[in-house]
């Protein structure tokens, strides 16, 4: 059987951006951000750094919900978000994100105090 992924990293957080790097590509977004209830930022793609920890910030607020696609995920009990940034069409990738950032976050270890 052929391996369908390419690009993989057996570090978390590279391997967290690769899932993001995907989602963004598939759904032609501009950046996508994985951030916590905070909005402090644990991944990111598309993006520098900066832009990428403005976009986490914002990612929690409800009213950030109007410019940005967000999805929620829970692991190990901490509620994070998937925002899109430039991608309104179709979310089966960001639900494609969220669904292989639940699975990189399955430990404890996954997620930093």
């Amino acid at each position: 059987m052929r391996e369908r992924r390419v690009r993989r990293s057996e570090d978390r957080s590279e391997a967290l951006s690769l899932v993001l790097d995907a989602c963004r590509e598939r759904c032609g977004a501009r950046a996508v951000v994985l951030a916590d209830e905070r909005g402090l930022l644990l991944a990111s793609a598309g993006v520098d750094a900066v832009e990428a920890e403005a976009l986490a910030a914002r990612v929690p607020a409800p009213e950030t919900r109007a410019a940005l696609d967000v999805a929620t995920l829970f692991a190990d009990e901490a509620r994070l978000f998937v925002g899109v940034d430039g991608a309104r069409a179709d979310l089966a990738p960001i639900l494609d994100a969220v669904s292989g950032a639940r699975r990189l976050l399955a430990t404890r270890s996954a997620i930093a105090p």
